[in-house]
């Protein structure tokens, strides 16, 4: 038998958190922004990543110095990752991550060379490796190999998809100009697909679309939101299919032991079995018991 089914009224809070759990379960929504100076616009940065529902926002151009502590930076709910460009003005990338999903820094795979940031996102028990760069324009040919190697590490150890956001100054658009062949050919080799199709920046003079949003994995539902209180370039969103794995149910059928007849049984157990034994199958065994 069954017990009964009972109904319970829930608290609204508590419906409401149930259904953002269960988005939650289903897919991560991921954000990346050069923000060109964060200090003075965490406020525009929490009024978007509450309205897009942003579980992880990748920035570049943070502008940050290490004397400028996390506490200034502070938006709730969220934690702050950083890496600060040393001993010159500008740069920098950093991560905010929502506090339902489990974070953990991975500084083994970042450089000195790179303005590189790469961290595990951990959502029901899959993992997400992602990385947030900044390239300056007029970086030497060196740079590329140094990004290859990065992206190399970044793809080694368990996990279940690699993402890398930035802001590479090589505009990949068809009309693009500038040295893209490099970037292609390490996204080719690290089976990355760049997921960004349209203009990223866009002045009175030009349209380009250097803010990349790269994937192992496909991805569906980017787009591109512009915030002109904030940056000159678009702000990519996207969400990454999270899913979770179900196991299909399972039927199996079983014997009560209370039900035995425990006489038949110990009469079975004294009978010469050894014909049974000669059967070909489990099945053919058993039929005459």
């Amino acid at each position: 038998w069954l017990p009964s089914k009972k109904s319970h009224s829930q608290p609204e809070q508590r419906s409401s958190d149930h259904r953002i759990l269960k988005f939650l379960m289903q897919s991560l929504t991921v954000s990346f922004l050069n923000v060109c100076s964060l200090r003075r616009k965490t406020t525009e940065i929490q009024d978007f990543v509450a309205q897009r529902g942003i579980h992880v926002l990748g920035l570049a151009e943070t502008w940050l110095k290490p004397a400028i502590a996390d506490g200034e930076l502070e938006i709730p709910h969220y934690k702050l990752l950083r890496k600060d460009r040393r001993n010159q003005h500008g740069g920098g990338v950093a991560f905010y991550c929502h506090e339902t999903v489990t974070v953990k820094r991975r500084r083994d795979l970042e450089s000195d060379l790179l303005e590189i940031i790469w961290l595990d996102l951990v959502l029901d028990n899959r993992t997400t490796r992602i990385g947030c760069a900044y390239r300056p324009p007029h970086m030497p040919h060196a740079y590329w190999e140094a990004l290859e190697n990065s992206i190399d590490a970044a793809a080694t150890g368990p996990h279940d998809a690699t993402v890398l956001v930035g802001d590479f100054n090589i505009d990949l658009s068809p009309a693009g100009n500038g040295p893209s062949a490099a970037l292609k050919e390490i996204m080719s080799q690290s089976s990355l697909t760049n997921y960004v199709t349209s203009p990223t920046r866009v002045t009175a003079t030009s349209k380009t679309m250097i803010d990349l949003f790269l994937s192992s994995i496909p991805i569906a539902g980017v787009c591109q939101n512009v915030f002109p209180d904030i940056s000159d370039h678009c702000a990519i969103v996207a969400q990454l299919p999270f899913a979770p794995m179900r196991r299909r149910a399972e039927q199996t059928e079983t014997r009560r032991l209370n039900r035995i007849n425990w006489e038949a049984f110990r009469g079975d157990l004294h009978r010469n079995l050894s014909t049974q034994f000669q059967e070909a199958s489990v099945d053919t065994m058993t039929a005459s018991l």
